[in-house]
């Protein structure tokens, strides 16, 4: 029984001077402190991108949004991170989410269930740079960013690299760690990408010979 207690004792110890893990409360939304709903392609430009906060979100701001507010399982939402100051490019994927039902509660739409999420090799008491990732997930068959990438028709929006206020909190065996909110973060609308100059120039070559085809 005496070396038990040692050996629990010795555990606990090493257990204590290992870093905990950092971690974030992935959600945009989080007992109202942080409301940076996301927004629908513009119906009359599509391919318009904004970022910046409407007057829904907290700390108010001048940005309108023409598009709806995004609604249900049809969006979905990923968190990139990395270590504080990281290029947008170097991030990994750390929690992927779809948006909460405009008939959610008495919630707005525009928004995704908090979740805590553990930051990839980010240890706690560090900061993060982070970016959220937004598309529109065809029910379901764009299953992540790098998917909504390779179709140009797919609605895609992100935040932009930022880094939430604050150190990154500790474990669930340390209580007192919090995880830190996105405080920071601003809406942002998705939008359709507007094809590249060879898209478009083999998409009007396409026009032109079935034109001649027809007319032949």
């Amino acid at each position: 029984m005496k070396h038990f207690f040692v050996l629990l004792v010795i555990l606990f110890g090493v257990i204590a001077k290992v870093p905990a893990q950092g971690t974030l409360l992935f959600g945009n939304y989080v007992n109202g402190i942080l409301l940076a709903p996301i927004f629908g392609p513009d119906p009359s430009n599509p391919a318009m991108e904004k970022h910046g906060q409407s007057e829904l979100g907290i700390a108010t701001g001048s940005i309108v949004y023409d598009g709806p507010l995004l609604n249900g399982a049809g969006y979905s939402v990923a968190l990139y991170a990395g270590a504080y100051g990281a290029s947008v490019d170097s991030l990994q994927v750390a929690a992927t989410s779809t948006f909460l039902s405009s008939t959610h509660g008495s919630l707005p739409a525009g928004l995704w269930m908090p979740s805590v999420v553990s930051i990839p090799g980010v240890l706690a008491g560090n900061r993060v740079t982070v970016d959220i990732r937004v598309w529109d997930n065809r029910g379901g068959t764009i299953t992540s960013w790098e998917d909504a990438l390779r179709d140009p028709t797919v609605a895609r929006g992100s935040s932009g690299a930022f880094s939430p206020l604050g150190l990154l909190g500790g474990s669930p065996i340390f209580p007192m760690d919090s995880p830190l909110i996105m405080v920071g973060m601003n809406s942002f609308n998705i939008a359709v990408p507007i094809p590249e100059p060879t898209v478009l120039a083999l998409l009007a070559l396409s026009v032109v010979l079935v034109c001649r085809r027809k007319f032949a």
